[in-house]
């Protein structure tokens, strides 16, 4: 996930819980977005990125 997705880390011991940065900034930028991600995926010829924002 590139934004942090919606989710938090857990990898267990210390930033357990912790939002990456640019996902925090989203959410308090824009208050009426609850969730958001980004997503990509690469094929043989092509490729698609996308963004998905939740109200």
């Amino acid at each position: 996930m590139l934004m942090g997705g919606g989710g938090s880390f857990s990898a267990g011991g210390p930033g357990k819980g912790m939002h990456s940065r640019l996902y925090l900034r989203v959410l308090n930028e824009y208050q009426q977005i609850h969730s958001f991600s980004a997503f990509n995926s690469i094929f043989n010829n092509t490729g698609l990125f996308g963004i998905l924002a939740a109200q």
